[in-house]
């Protein structure tokens, strides 16, 4: 026997995740490849969010409470309970349009809150916050203050966690900094974006995110949008404003067309969100277990 195999190999974990990139890249990849570079670099993100997101995702499917996706339905569920009790003619208690505002504001860019409010992120917290102070003891906030309070607190703002493209940037950049993917590689694995978008839609379809409430909102796969895009919904359910409410909202889109890319049961379904659990076929087929 050779002794040095009694030391054990070091780089078997290194070794199966080069060799997952590399089927990748020539075409001949499966969903678990795909999983299994999620999965075994999930600690080694150097602090890149998205993919971080995703692994998590992969790793916890039931009752996530953490994360950018769970960060991003949390806020427009607490904006879109404003939204909604407006629209039935219900006037939302103050910690309601406060979590409302305190919501909206961590959704918006700081040059946003700069373009709208003249002010830097912690000062339009802070005149929330002051806002929502008079008006419990009822007074009247100052002009700038009812403005931010009224600007954040009375509407419903929203934007997708990521997009296919911010997914594959970040999944390059991770393999490189692993030293799993070459530069010269880059351009090849360009190439597999739609079919790695694919394998992250199905990763994400069937989610349940869990509010502080302990409700649990499930995530769905569809093309339910004008542009008839691929994406993944966050389904929010009111159940305290009178009867059932429903409010989808896209945290994952992608710039895929559902033709040639779903199975006909698929296509000809409702496209408000596909009720069935999702996979990927070898040839990159979208279809239902």
């Amino acid at each position: 026997m050779n002794p040095e195999r009694l030391r054990g190999k070091a780089d078997l974990l290194q070794s199966d995740l080069r060799a997952r990139t590399v089927a990748i890249l020539e075409g001949r990849g499966s969903p678990e490849d795909i999983r299994g570079l999620f999965l075994g670099l999930r600690f080694k993100t150097k602090g890149r969010r998205v993919f971080r997101d995703i692994a998590d995702f992969i790793a916890h499917r039931d009752g996530r409470d953490r994360g950018r996706v769970a960060d991003l339905v949390r806020d427009i569920y607490a904006g879109a309970r404003v939204f909604i009790m407006g629209a039935v003619g219900r006037l939302p208690e103050l910690d309601v349009l406060q979590a409302a505002g305190t919501a909206n504001l961590r959704l918006a860019t700081d040059q946003s809150i700069a373009s709208s409010c003249a002010m830097s992120r912690k000062a339009a917290q802070a005149a929330i916050n002051r806002a929502t102070s008079a008006l419990r003891h009822r007074l009247m906030p100052s002009d700038r203050d009812a403005f931010v309070f009224n600007y954040y607190c009375n509407r419903l703002k929203w934007h997708p966690a990521f997009h296919d493209e911010d997914v594959l940037r970040e999944f390059c950049a991770v393999l490189a900094d692993n030293n799993l993917l070459e530069r010269e590689e880059l351009p090849q694995m360009e190439c597999r974006n739609d079919w790695l978008a694919l394998n992250v839609l199905v990763f994400l379809h069937g989610v349940e995110i869990e509010l502080p409430s302990k409700q649990r909102i499930v995530l769905q796969a569809g093309f339910f949008n004008k542009e008839r895009q691929l994406e993944v919904k966050a389904y929010l359910t009111f159940n305290d404003i009178g009867k059932p409410l429903y409010m989808p909202l896209c945290v994952f889109l992608t710039s895929l067309q559902p033709e040639g890319r779903c199975d006909p049961f698929l296509l000809a379904s409702e496209p408000h969100g596909w009720d069935v659990p999702l996979k990927l076929s070898q040839s990159g087929l979208l279809g239902a277990i």
